[in-house]
C-alpha cells in the first residue's frame, strides 16, 4: 500500500511540476508583454515629450512672429503719418504756388494791357 502511496504521490509531484512548467511559460510571457508595453510607453513618453518641445518652439515662433507683425504696424503708422505731413505740405506748396501763378498772370495780364494801349497810342 505504501508503494501505491508513493506511486501516487509522484504522479500528483509530475502533475505538479508540470503545471509549475505551465505557469513559468505564461510567467515569461508576461514578463515579455510587460517589457514590450514598458518600451512602448516609454516611446510614447518620448514622442509626447518631443510633442511638448515642438509647441513649445511653436508658441515662441507664434510669439515672435506677432511681435514682428507689431513692429511692422507701428512702421506702418509712423509711415502714414510721415505721408500725411508730406501730402499737407505738398497741398500747401501747391497753394503758394497757385496763387504764385495766378498773380504772375495778372501781371502779364496788365503788362499785355499796356503793351496793346501803347501800341494803340504809337498808332
Amino acid at each position: 500500500e505504501l508503494e501505491g502511496r508513493i506511486s501516487e504521490l509522484e504522479e500528483q509531484l509530475d502533475t505538479h511540476k508540470q503545471e509549475a512548467a505551465k505557469y513559468e511559460e505564461q510567467i515569461e510571457t508576461l514578463n515579455a508583454q510587460i517589457k514590450e508595453k514598458e518600451q512602448i510607453l516609454e516611446l510614447v513618453v518620448k514622442e509626447i515629450g518631443g510633442i511638448q518641445v515642438d509647441r513649445k518652439k511653436d508658441s515662441e515662433m507664434i510669439r515672435e512672429k506677432e511681435k514682428t507683425i507689431d513692429e511692422i504696424q507701428d512702421k506702418n503708422k509712423k509711415l502714414e503719418l510721415a505721408l500725411k505731413v508730406k501730402e499737407d505740405e505738398n497741398t500747401e506748396i501747391k497753394s503758394i504756388f497757385t496763387g504764385f501763378k495766378t498773380e504772375k498772370e495778372r501781371d502779364i495780364d496788365e503788362l499785355t494791357k499796356k503793351l496793346a494801349q501803347t501800341e494803340s497810342d504809337m498808332r
